[in-house]
């Protein structure tokens, strides 16, 4: 993660390329960059020196992919996680769409707001309106 010719620049997500084994720009492949160019930071804050970081190259896992394709309907593949059976689709994919997605959330306002908004979308309908 290291930018080429550069000691102590790194790039991750989106500006990250590798020549060798290139990943796609989404959220779960920037995540577990960010994990692993903090956990190198903090090496070089604890041991004073950016010898300190790893040379190791970072190794993306599959975590599996899930989407919500409207009308309460899911899409859940963690065929690279459990076995190749683990496969959803439907209702029960969508729910468990909305319970990674609210999980993820960090802060406890949004905890709160994000049912509210769910309840508010399915009884009203999805707000269309501009300003």
């Amino acid at each position: 993660m290291r930018v080429k010719g550069h000691k102590n620049i790194f790039a991750m997500g989106d500006c990250a390329a590798d020549e060798d084994m290139p990943l796609v720009p989404l959220a779960k492949v920037a995540e577990q960059q960010g994990k692993y160019l903090a956990a190198c930071l903090n090496d070089v804050y604890h041991k004073q020196g950016s010898e300190a970081c790893p040379e190791t190259k970072f190794s993306y896992k599959d975590v599996g992919s899930m989407v919500s394709i409207g009308q309460e309907r899911g899409l859940l593949d963690l065929t690279s996680v459990v076995d190749k059976n683990a496969k959803m689709s439907g209702f029960l994919a969508f729910l468990t769409w909305r319970i990674a997605y609210w999980g993820k959330s960090v802060s406890w306002a949004n905890k709160m707001l994000i049912p509210m908004y769910w309840f508010k979308s399915k009884l009203f309908g999805r707000d269309i309106s501009r300003f």
